[in-house]
């Protein structure tokens, strides 16, 4: 080993490059190179090193950022940070002579990957129905995106810019083992505010808290664990305050593994998005691959939070728009 990156040093000095040269991997750097100088050589560990369990034995690293999907262009990307979010843009539309285009979308229907079995065509990224039925996948309520319905679940088999195929969703199943089961999990997880933007942070199972920058997990502020999700009960404070982080803080922790959900709230049709940018009120919808209930109109499980409220296993309609936050197995 040593061997080896002493003839990496001993490469890198002889190399005549501009002032920064970078490689990248799976869309991360891992290896950087200032102003040719072997002082202020940095390395940094790619996505894949930062293992969050979502099951016994069963570990995910998560995407760079929140799904985006443009029709311009018809391409599958990655937000370029993780607090991105493209907000009303998801209900604004541009008019040419022929149709209208979408610039660009973050809130999905459920299961509107643009993919269908063999007997059923997929459900387009862009629509907007309000009827949970238009959403059944193989007019059948209780099919989840798994299986031999994988196909409608946005990762499997969209090739995403830069990133590949082979992505997925988590089930609900998945999504309350994250935040509720796994060993410390009331300590890997909180509310907060990423560079002005409210959302959820959740750490990895091996994090290491950056020098100098706090962490205070939510249930060490006042919220507590009742039968199925996080509340304060006394619905007195925001909790997105309290975390709180600048660019260069949440690089900090970002480089440590740290995964940041923002809350971009829910689209209704392509008229409005409800619970996104008010003072208090601001929600996060994240879907999972999993079916709900019948009696509530074939509702579907996702990850849901808001100033005092984490909820793993939340129903709502699968005709709303939410947030899609993609992961890759170990």
């Amino acid at each position: 080993m040593k061997k080896i990156v002493s003839s990496i040093i001993l490469l890198l000095s002889f190399i005549s490059a501009p002032a920064q040269t970078y490689i990248w991997k799976n869309g991360e750097v891992i290896f950087e190179l200032r102003n040719e100088m072997i002082d202020s050589i940095t390395f940094r560990d790619p996505l894949e090193n930062f293992r969050f369990s979502v099951a016994e034995n069963k570990q995910v690293y998560f995407s760079p950022g929140n799904l985006q999907y443009y029709d311009v262009d018809y391409e599958w990307r990655f937000a370029s940070k993780q607090y991105e979010v493209l907000g009303y843009q998801n209900i604004n539309r541009l008019y040419d002579e022929n149709d209208y285009v979408i610039r660009g979308i973050d809130l999905f229907g459920w299961g509107t990957s643009g993919w269908g079995t063999d007997w059923e065509l997929g459900l387009e990224p862009t629509m907007t129905s309000t009827d949970s039925r238009d959403y059944y996948v193989c007019d059948d309520w209780r099919n989840g995106l798994v299986g031999k319905y994988s196909c409608y679940d946005w990762g499997v088999e969209n090739e995403i810019v830069g990133y590949g195929k082979g992505w997925r969703t988590l089930s609900s199943d998945e999504w309350n083992y994250l935040i509720s089961v796994r060993p410390s999990a009331t300590s890997l997880f909180a509310l907060a505010t990423v560079v002005g933007q409210k959302g959820l942070i959740i750490l990895p199972d091996n994090w290491k808290q950056p020098s100098g920058i706090s962490f205070t997990p939510s249930v060490n502020s006042g919220m507590t664990y009742q039968t199925g999700f996080y509340i304060d009960e006394s619905f007195s404070k925001n909790h997105f305050e309290d975390n709180i982080y600048d660019a260069a803080q949440w690089k900090a922790m970002e480089r440590k593994g740290a995964v940041f959900l923002p809350a971009a709230g829910r689209r209704y049709g392509d008229r409005s998005i409800e619970n996104y940018g008010t003072s208090s009120n601001d929600w996060g919808i994240y879907w999972s691959t999993t079916a709900g209930a019948e009696e509530r109109e074939g509702n579907v499980c996702g990850l849901a939070f808001h100033p005092s409220q984490v909820v793993p296993m939340q129903e709502t309609k699968r005709a709303y728009g939410c947030s899609v936050r993609l992961v890759k197995d170990f």
